[in-house]
């Protein structure tokens, strides 16, 4: 595991809480944890030297931002509905948290694990899974510009003009959503997927699509309980995306 002096353990709700001041990735640290046989926790880091986003994508990570992995370990045929959840249901989470310190219209998701505010991206999650010594772990790495100010197209609370407060109340209050969402929508995807929607960058909107399935336009027309984008092909035809990249035409 990497070694970081400025190291601090804990508790937040009912996970185990590892602090850093540097990190290379708070999901790094959540998979060696878990390897060692943590089952359940969460690794925050002041600054990330090597964080990452989707597909491989430098994560700018510099002081002033929240930058945290949540982790948990389960049995291997729970590891899709967790998985589900720890992606969509924390996304829905972090929306429910930042509508106490921005106005909620100006929230929206971005399929399918972006955040925005204010028509640019306040925050995102990296979703790994991997094989653990007593199941199958599954860890969420998400990274919100708090007080660290913007870059290019990225907007930050600092930047909203919001009051600060500790990244740490910030966790505190998301956790607390998250547990939420968790005790009332972890067996209802559908429900989750609905929630999801009343904050979708996409609905309705033409977009274009990169996936397996090639390249095309269509609009959105929904979700699948399994957080599937559901497009009507400009071509024809209705398709079902798992995984890809979207962007807005109009």
């Amino acid at each position: 595991m990497q070694k970081d002096y400025n190291h601090s353990e804990g508790f937040i709700r009912d996970y185990s809480l590892y602090s850093y001041k540097e990190i290379s990735s708070t999901n790094t640290v959540a998979k060696e944890l878990s390897e060692s046989g943590s089952a359940k926790g969460i690794v925050t880091a002041l600054t990330q030297s090597g964080g990452r986003g989707r597909r491989e994508r430098v994560w700018d990570s510099p002081e002033g931002g929240l930058w945290f992995s949540l982790f948990e370990t389960v049995p291997d045929e729970d590891i899709r509905k967790l998985s589900f959840f720890m992606n969509f249901g924390i996304i829905l989470a972090a929306i429910n948290t930042m509508k106490q310190y921005l106005d909620s219209d100006t929230l929206k998701v971005k399929w399918p694990n972006d955040i925005y505010a204010s028509g640019k991206k306040l925050g995102g999650v990296l979703l790994e899974t991997f094989d653990g010594p007593s199941g199958k772990t599954v860890v969420s790495g998400m990274g919100l510009n708090t007080w660290n100010g913007s870059k290019e197209n990225w907007t930050s609370l600092l930047d909203l003009g919001i009051k600060k407060v500790p990244n740490f109340e910030i966790l505190e209050k998301l956790i607390m959503n998250l547990n939420i969402l968790r005790e009332k929508l972890y067996d209802s995807s559908e429900e989750l997927m609905a929630g999801w929607e009343k904050y979708d960058l996409f609905s309705g909107k033409t977009v274009k699509v990169k996936s397996s399935q090639g390249n095309f336009e269509g609009t959105v027309k929904g979700y699948s309980s399994s957080g599937a984008l559901i497009i009507s092909a400009s071509s024809g035809g209705i398709r079902t995306i798992e995984t890809g990249e979207v962007e807005n035409v109009r």
